[in-house]
């Protein structure tokens, strides 16, 4: 009896060391759920393929570091949630979650740690549940197919979204980016997220202009998703501690800004462009003169400014936001001089911006007629030198400068032609050859046509040398 008592004590603590993980953790198991603490890796359990739910959730877990494969080399390949929350984790590797059974279906939670950077598009499918709240987020990225049941980027401390936010993809259906600091967001961002139901906006410092705007007629109208009672007006002073919803349209409008001034020698022509972002519409001013204050420019007298209003399918803008003025100036106007300095003014009644030109080395290129036409609203290409549709670029209606393109497109064509040419040659002497052949003496007497075309140089066209600057650069008066 008493040589049986170390024999049953071996075999009682051999079955206890079965449900215990080896690594040095103090770890609990009830069911299917293994919860650890005290732990500086993952754990090594003695059967971690029952396992379906790893807690790790303990301030006194210092992980830091999810390597790659982490989870499958210590056999948990069958977990249906894995929560890291307050876990001290700073860096997780791409492929720490690889070889786990239906990722899609698990629900990750990594609350409340250090980490900048999540990446998933490693993986076939993203998990559907992703909780990163509590982590300064600055790089985020998700697999093809992510079918997000529930994004959780709340207090991140984010001032704009990161790369690869989760709403690119078209299947988030809950997304929380509420208590960070941000302070506007463009409506194009959800443009993807066709089953978005339900965004969380609230506790951010969001300045109420035209951006907000859009984004809520965006999101109410088109993804029937309402959060104007979670956007509370930071700035401006006017409109601080007001709800989105009680403003009316009319009062959420943005000051002009990023005016882009260009300019174009065709001809006896100078087209000049100018481009700005305001809400609502503005009002353009045109001058020429050392400063933006010189002499005004109106129409008539060899001078055409008109306005470009590309249909909203062009300008990729819920409402018009971006606004384009241009001035046409003949070689019969007294502006046409060089060199020259022009000034745009956009103003609209919550700011004004300008910005200006200098054109200089005005040349006349060969007759060669236009082969762009153009109107107020739209722009051609001439149907006898169209070579590629690429040559035309069109951005809120502005024409670029496509004449080195055409000029070397023009230059392969009369290449290819002359080779044609020559091959047609051949073809033909090679029939006079064999129609000139005499039997009886064996010998052949090829005909006289050998014709022979010098391909015309194409036309060569100078153009202009420009100089720009913004607001704010020292300029003499």
């Amino acid at each position: 009896m008493t040589s049986l008592l170390p024999r049953v004590f071996l075999f009682v603590l051999v079955l206890s060391t079965l449900s215990r993980p080896v690594t040095p953790c103090t770890c609990s198991l009830s069911s299917a759920t293994l919860k650890c603490s005290d732990c500086s890796s993952i754990p090594t359990f003695s059967d971690p393929s029952n396992i379906q739910h790893l807690d790790l959730s303990s301030p006194t877990n210092t992980l830091t570091h999810l390597t790659s494969n982490v989870f499958i080399n210590a056999g948990f390949y069958n977990l249906k949630s894995i929560n890291l929350s307050s876990s001290g984790l700073v860096e997780v590797d791409e492929a720490a979650f690889l070889g786990i059974t239906e990722f899609q279906n698990v629900h990750v939670d990594l609350s409340q740690n250090k980490i900048s950077s999540v990446k998933l598009d490693r993986y076939t499918h993203s998990p559907e549940y992703v909780n990163l709240s509590g982590n300064p987020i600055k790089q985020l990225s998700f697999a093809p197919v992510a079918i997000n049941a529930m994004v959780d980027l709340s207090n991140c401390s984010m001032t704009k979204l990161p790369p690869g936010y989760p709403f690119r993809n078209k299947f988030a259906f809950v997304v929380n980016l509420a208590s960070n600091k941000l302070e506007t967001l463009s409506w194009t961002n959800f443009e993807g997220a066709i089953f978005l139901s339900n965004l969380t906006l609230r506790d951010n410092p969001w300045r109420c202009d035209c951006h907000m705007h859009f984004l809520n007629d965006y999101l109410r109208y088109v993804r029937k998703v309402d959060v104007s009672g979670d956007v509370v007006c930071q700035t401006p002073d006017n409109l601080r501690g007001r709800v989105l919803s009680t403003i009316p349209p009319g009062d959420l409008g943005c000051p002009v800004r990023d005016i882009k001034v260009s300019s174009k020698v065709t001809g006896k022509k100078i087209l000049l462009t100018c481009v700005a972002e305001s809400y609502p519409g503005p009002e353009f001013e045109w001058r020429q003169g050392p400063n933006h204050t010189g002499d005004l420019l109106t129409s008539g007298n060899g001078i055409s400014i008109y306005t470009v209003s590309p249909p909203p399918s062009q300008t990729g803008q819920l409402y018009r936001y971006n606004w384009e003025s241009r001035v046409e100036i003949w070689a019969n106007s007294s502006a046409y001089m060089d060199p020259s300095t022009f000034w745009c003014t956009v103003k609209n009644r919550h700011g004004w911006a300008y910005q200006g030109i200098t054109i200089s080395d005005y040349t006349t290129p060969s007759t060669r007629p236009e082969s762009v036409s153009e109107s107020r609203n739209e722009i051609t290409i001439d149907p006898e030198v169209q070579t590629s549709t690429s040559q035309i670029l069109q951005k809120y209606g502005t024409k670029t400068n496509y004449e080195a393109s055409l000029v070397t497109n023009l230059s392969v064509i009369i290449g290819i032609q002359a080779v044609v040419i020559l091959i047609m040659v051949a073809m033909f002497s090679l029939v006079v050859v064999r129609l000139t052949y005499k039997p009886c003496c064996h010998t052949l007497v090829p005909g006289d046509a050998n014709p022979h075309v010098e391909p015309t140089p194409p036309p060569s066209y100078i153009g202009e040398k420009s100089e720009t600057w913004q607001d704010g650069d020292n300029k003499s008066e």
